[in-house]
């Protein structure tokens, strides 16, 4: 999990893809990035959702 390509990260600008979307600046500096691999199993990615979900709840309502 990333804010992007660890190519760009010093840069502190959107990735060219996600800028691509035409998103709000602010909204594209927000973007998360996530990789996973063959060996990446349905319950890793079903915990990872459900703790990627309390995570940004818990975030919004702290301000």
């Amino acid at each position: 999990v990333s804010r992007g390509a660890a190519c760009m990260a010093a840069r502190g600008e959107p990735s060219h893809v996600v800028a691509a979307l035409g998103l709000d600046p602010v909204l594209a500096r927000s973007a998360v990035r996530v990789s996973i691999g063959p060996s990446t199993t349905a319950a890793e990615l079903a915990a990872f959702a459900a703790a990627y979900v309390r995570e940004v709840g818990q975030s919004a309502r702290a301000g």
